[in-house]
């Protein structure tokens, strides 16, 4: 996963100069993975990083919103779904170095 989004931060194909490319402060994010008899849900991205590869349902976490409040917008705003938050599956922390600045 990592050399997946480390191509999509690294590459101005996927991204271009922003206050995202390189942030002042860390952007939180999370992800939905939703199950249902033995298959997991994808969606298609519609918007960069990765426009058009497929990917779970998520997105950055906004100011004040606790994460178990981001990950059930996500999920809605992406698949029009509702759902209830389980158990923590992993932790990612995508840290990609350029030089003196972190992207």
């Amino acid at each position: 996963m990592f050399n997946l989004l480390e191509s999509f931060f690294s590459t101005s194909k996927y991204y271009s100069v922003s206050t995202r490319l390189y942030p002042k402060f860390a952007i939180a994010a999370v992800g939905a993975v939703v199950l249902k008899n033995g298959r997991i849900l994808l969606i298609k991205r519609g918007k960069e990083p990765g426009k058009g590869l497929w990917s779970i349902p998520g997105g950055a976490v906004q100011a004040g919103e606790r994460l178990e409040e981001a990950v059930l917008r996500e999920l809605y705003e992406e698949t029009g779904l509702t759902g209830k938050v389980g158990e923590l599956i992993h932790i990612e922390e995508a840290i990609i170095r350029e030089d003196s600045k972190v992207k």
